[in-house]
């Protein structure tokens, strides 16, 4: 879960990464956004290899890129399983 300042730049970017992603584990569920601010962004994935999402998210250059789609602060990664 993340702020951004724009959604619709938040969404463009979103976009041109998408293709990328699922090189890293990751496959695009749901991206949804908050009811009483809509600047909050929550990006749902299936991840199919949790070593490299895990990678992923350290990676300086994709920090670079989540700020260049307008993220404010630091967002809140979490990993789990769906439930049987």
């Amino acid at each position: 879960m993340m702020q951004v300042k724009n959604l619709d730049t938040c969404l463009n970017v979103f976009d041109a990464e998408r293709g990328k992603k699922a090189g890293d584990g990751l496959v695009a569920m749901v991206l949804a956004r908050g009811v009483d601010d809509f600047n909050l962004v929550r990006h749902v994935f299936d991840i199919t290899d949790a070593a490299k999402t895990k990678h992923l998210c350290l990676r300086q250059k994709r920090k670079k890129i989540m700020m260049s789609a307008g993220r404010e602060g630091t967002p809140k990664i979490v990993f789990y399983k769906e439930a049987q």
